[in-house]
């Protein structure tokens, strides 16, 4: 698959199915993420959370945002060698947002490494823990 029919087959699957951030959900994409985000994302999910507090990852990681978008277009590919950027713009009632879908070759398959918001953080970085 190319990075393009990488990031649209794990659109489809998200938004066909339960959005939310859950280890649930995030098992079903395991085979169109990298072995290393998967290891992020169990890492957050293994952390303690206290019920008094909003979850860091507040919405769904892989649109950004707290509503569902009501459609998506992906842009032009951006390809290094085995590394591939494919900017995703996400339509929320009148108003958009671009996800840049951050993606590696692994073997001979193309799968999602990180995702970049448009206020500069990254997938990656909220998955860590917090400092302090």
């Amino acid at each position: 698959l190319s990075p393009e029919a990488a990031v649209l087959e794990l659109l489809r699957q998200h938004m066909t199915h339960k959005m939310a951030f859950t280890k649930a959900t995030a098992a079903q994409k395991a085979s169109m993420l990298t072995e290393s985000l998967m290891r992020a994302i169990a890492a957050y999910f293994a952390r303690p959370v206290s019920p008094d507090e909003a979850p860091v990852i507040n919405g769904d990681p892989f649109t950004d945002s707290q509503e569902y978008p009501s459609g998506f277009t992906l842009g032009a590919v951006l390809r290094a060698g085995s590394r591939a950027t494919v900017p995703v713009r996400f339509d929320e009632e009148g108003r958009y947002k671009i996800v840049e879908y951050r993606l590696q070759l692994s073997g001979t398959t193309w799968r999602v490494d990180d995702l970049h918001y448009p206020d500069g953080a990254t997938f990656r970085g909220l998955l860590k823990p917090a400092k302090g």
